[in-house]
């Protein structure tokens, strides 16, 4: 299994790879600042052949418009690629947000 990690200012996220499979394990903050080191990461996980990639958001807490932007981007992505991103256990926070936008049909949560 192969493994990742990056601390951009206040988000830590650990990708773990299996296969064809990763696992962005995400803390912190996603916000303006960091959001675009997010996408890299998910897409990172594509490039380097996960064709799904499941984004655990347990310990994030706070996301804002430009971290849901880089999440859009990253499925997108994965779409292209016929993969899928999958987020699983959103905080609270983040779970409003993704109700209040209705991109349900762009990001899917298990």
């Amino acid at each position: 299994m192969d493994r990742h990690a990056t601390t951009p200012s206040d988000l830590q996220i650990e990708v773990l790879r299996k296969d064809d499979i990763a696992v962005a394990m995400c803390a912190g903050e996603v916000d303006t600042a960091n959001a675009p080191d997010l996408e890299a990461r998910l897409c990172q996980a594509l490039d380097e052949g996960a064709r799904d990639v499941i984004v655990n958001l347990r310990d994030v807490t706070f996301i804002d418009s430009a971290g849901l932007t880089a999440l859009l981007r990253a499925a997108d992505n994965a779409r292209w690629r016929y993969g899928h991103l999958f987020l699983t256990r959103p905080s609270e926070q983040t779970r409003r947000l993704l109700e209040l936008t209705e991109v349900s049909g762009r990001l899917r949560v298990v």
